[in-house]
């Protein structure tokens, strides 16, 4: 027998990340010398990337299904061979001949009748609600009040003293916390992505900066009622990785995907 084939290499996660991200790190350093030109800092942002994680299992892939019908085979068929090599099932055994029941079948005989996969919520796409979508990750988005650029990650400017997770925290909350706060955990320290954007002519006159450096902390959703601050915040949505492109730019959606994985 001969050497086993080289095995191809695995596809890239997306084939244009990182061509994306070169041009990415060209446009960061026009803006860096364009920044030092002018004699412009930058302002540093904190932003809360706000989880609420997956609440039942995924619906199984049809490979999983062959899988878990083989496995409950290979389960029956040992059993019928224990009982076999007993002489059959004898009287108070736990063991008993037949197939094993369903999960369906379990089921109606449960004090309780288990919550439907599907909510209300799902039929009719409320995406205000937490109780969508219960087999992904939802993230948390909020509407400022004005038109261009309104969707966004609850985010704030880094006070003097705080560190980059105590600003994602204090955003939070300004954000939905509402009278009694909301429990949420964050994960770490340090961001897990950022990101960067030069302010219009207008807004860095008037700021005396050059754009905002927007670092992005992740965090769960623990418990608590989320309550949006209007005088901040317009609206807000719990949408999955998949529709985040239906609320901001191209261009962030597709960088910003990649960290909410």
């Amino acid at each position: 027998v001969g050497p086993k084939p080289p095995r191809p290499p695995r596809p890239r996660h997306n084939a244009r990340h990182p061509q994306w991200m070169q041009q990415r790190d060209v446009r960061l350093a026009q803006h860096e010398a364009e920044a030092k030109r002018l004699g412009l800092e930058w302002r540093v942002m904190a932003a809360c990337i706000f989880e609420r994680g997956q609440v039942v299992t995924s619906d199984p892939e049809p490979w999983e299904v062959e899988y878990l019908n083989l496995r409950e085979r290979i389960v029956n068929h040992r059993r019928d061979e224990f009982l076999a090599h007993l002489g059959g099932p004898t009287e108070g055994s736990p063991v008993f001949p037949g197939p094993r029941p369903s999960l369906e079948t379990i089921a109606t005989t449960l004090p309780f009748t288990p919550a439907p996969r599907e909510t209300p919520a799902d039929a009719s796409d409320d995406r205000r609600s937490l109780q969508r979508r219960l087999k992904e990750p939802l993230f948390l988005l909020v509407q400022r009040h004005r038109r261009e650029h309104a969707w966004q990650f609850p985010q704030g400017r880094l006070l003097e003293g705080e560190t980059l997770k105590q600003a994602g925290e204090r955003v939070l909350q300004r954000a939905v916390g509402g009278p009694r706060g909301i429990d949420g955990w964050f994960m770490g320290n340090g961001p897990t992505s950022w990101n960067f954007y030069a302010y219009p002519e207008e807004v860095r006159d008037k700021r005396k900066q050059y754009g905002a450096k927007v670092f992005f902390m992740r965090g769960q959703f623990v418990g608590g009622v989320p309550r949006l601050q209007e005088k901040l915040y317009k609206d807000h949505v719990w949408i999955t990785q998949s529709e985040v492109a239906e609320y901001v730019d191209e261009d962030f959606a597709f960088y910003i995907q990649h960290s909410l994985i």
